[in-house]
C-alpha cells in the first residue's frame, strides 16, 4: 500500500477498509463491545480480525486518560486478548491514540501511539 492510499484511510478514519487492503478479514460479529468505567461508557466495534487478533474502535469525544484505558484493557482482554484499540476523538478533526498491549516477560504493556496529523502517522505506516 502507498503513503496517499494510507493516509486516506486514516483522513476518513476508515479502519475497515485499511485492514482490509492489509490483508485482515472483517469482523465476524457487528455487535459492539459496550465498557463503563466510573461514569463513562466506551462504545467499542471491532472492525477487522485475523488469527484471533482483532482492532477495535472507538469513538469519543476526548482521548480517555491511561488509567481509564487501563480499566477498559482489563475488560477487553476477557473477550480478546490480542488487539488494537483505536481511540478517534470527535472533538478534533484527526486525533487518533492507538493502544497496542504488548506482553513482558513479568507484565503487559500498554503501548499508545497518538497523532494528529498524517504526517505524525509514519510510525503506523512503516508497521
Amino acid at each position: 500500500m502507498k503513503r496517499p492510499e494510507f493516509d486516506s484511510y486514516i483522513k476518513e478514519n476508515d479502519f475497515s477498509s485499511l485492514f482490509n487492503q492489509l490483508g485482515w478479514n472483517n469482523a465476524e460479529s457487528v455487535n459492539p463491545v459496550v465498557i463503563g468505567v466510573e461514569e463513562e461508557r466506551f462504545k467499542l466495534e471491532c472492525v477487522a480480525q485475523r488469527n484471533g487478533f482483532k482492532v477495535y474502535v472507538c469513538e469519543v469525544e476526548y482521548i480517555p486518560l491511561m488509567s481509564v484505558i487501563k480499566c477498559i484493557d482489563k475488560r477487553l482482554r476477557k473477550s480478546s486478548n490480542d488487539y488494537i484499540l483505536i481511540f478517534i476523538s470527535t472533538s478534533e478533526k484527526l486525533h487518533h491514540e492507538w493502544i497496542v498491549p504488548v506482553k513482558a516477560i513479568d507484565k503487559r504493556i500498554l503501548v499508545p501511539v497518538e497523532y494528529t496529523t498524517t504526517s505524525q502517522a509514519d510510525f503506523l505506516y512503516s508497521k
